[in-house]
């Protein structure tokens, strides 16, 4: 049987799972004691969603959960690093979030106690929960709370780190909540304690993990978040370190591979097997016109849906020329080229053009550390990073 390793004797073992919507990743971290140290990503497990000719979201769903028990089977089968925990990061579309903003004053100083501000948070969640509930209904599943969080909290105008106990005549707490179908969560754990026998798992949104990481690995309080999933693209603009707006569209990662199998008449395993050729620089030069080809009516359709959305975006808010841009490995240079090769400056704050910063293995590895038995997956450090953050 084997043993665990020394990085990780020294930390708290859990399992991490990231639910996309063409892959179903997970991951046995050490999460660290000491304060200065980092999570260590022991093993890692990869099951790739089929992609579907025609997209059917029953048939979607269970093809996610059969991708996310042969995920955590994988890693049951390392008998010498067994977890505490478990934490499961959906993306869009597995969840609903917004982020809101409480702003309350009175004539003369009062006090800011925890108490105050949980009667004003549970007021507002009431108003969050009617909002959302008839997004459910149709599907005829209650919803659950995921995440509660209070972002940031001012004072009198000014953010404050240690508000509680302390005097003002005005705060804004700006927050951000997410939900998902009662049933879809209950799939899911259902999966996980049958395939690692354990209890319990905490559910969690990649777009406020990503915005947790994001804000201090990229160095600044004023950027947009972009992750490119299979299915869809989450977009949010984040000013002066606080969520203002988000929108999302159907369009990502396989709807290149669509085109690619179309083009060279291939399997899913083969597009994807060309696209890294591609990427890679080693693709046969007969082939590369037919790639260029294959590749131009997925990128042209995303750069019109990316351009509403910020078109859309801007409405509420001008848009920071700074991008954290999440991705897969083998499209990720494909959706930067997009961003930054077009001229969005009507949109933005200055004229110019976007400036986007992957979030890969070259970034993290200074705050996340992998070790052989794991891939270097952006995601996944994203999510260990963000988990250090809560023990």
């Amino acid at each position: 049987m084997p043993s665990r390793s020394a990085s990780a004797k020294k930390g708290k073992i859990v399992a991490i799972f990231d639910i996309g919507t063409s892959v179903v990743s997970g991951a046995l971290v050490s999460i660290p004691t000491g304060k200065d140290e980092r999570p260590v990503i022991l093993h890692t497990a990869h099951s790739p969603i089929p992609v579907q000719d025609e997209f059917d979201f029953k048939r979607f769903f269970q093809l996610v959960l059969a991708s996310l028990e042969h995920a955590a089977a994988v890693l049951a089968a390392h008998h010498g690093t067994t977890p505490e925990h478990s934490y499961c990061f959906l993306s869009s579309p597995w969840y609903a979030s917004q982020t809101r903003t409480i702003n309350f004053a009175r004539p003369k100083p009062f006090p800011f106690t925890k108490k105050f501000a949980t009667e004003l948070i549970d007021k507002d969640l009431k108003a969050f929960e009617s909002t959302y509930l008839k997004n459910y209904a149709e599907i005829g599943s209650p919803v659950t709370l995921m995440e509660n969080k209070i972002i940031e909290i001012k004072l009198n105008g000014y953010k404050a780190s240690d508000p509680f106990g302390k005097r003002a005549s005005s705060l804004a707490m700006h927050l951000y909540f997410s939900m998902s179908s009662r049933a879809l969560l209950e799939s899911l754990e259902h999966v996980l304690h049958r395939s690692l026998h354990i209890a319990p798992v905490s559910f969690h949104s990649f777009a406020f993990a990503s915005f947790v990481i994001g804000r201090e690995a990229i160095g600044t309080e004023d950027f947009l978040l972009i992750d490119v999933a299979g299915e869809m693209t989450d977009i949010s603009i984040i000013k002066d370190g606080v969520f203002s707006e988000s929108v999302s569209f159907p369009s990502g990662k396989n709807a290149v591979l669509r085109s690619i199998a179309r083009e060279f008449a291939s399997s899913e395993k083969e597009s994807l097997s060309l696209l890294s050729t591609y990427t890679a620089g080693k693709l046969a030069p007969d082939a590369v016109s037919r790639m260029e080809h294959a590749l131009a009516t997925p990128k042209r359709d995303w750069v019109r849906r990316f351009q509403e959305a910020l078109f859309q975006l801007s409405n509420h808010d001008s848009i920071p020329h700074a991008v954290a841009l999440s991705a897969d490995g083998d499209v990720a240079t494909l959706f930067k080229t997009a961003i930054e090769g077009e001229e969005f400056s009507q949109y933005m704050r200055t004229p110019g053009k976007f400036d986007a910063i992957l979030m890969e293995y070259d970034l993290l590895r200074k705050y996340c550390k992998v070790e052989d038995g794991g891939d270097r997956d952006p995601f996944l450090m994203i999510e260990a990073l963000f988990v250090s953050k809560l023990l």
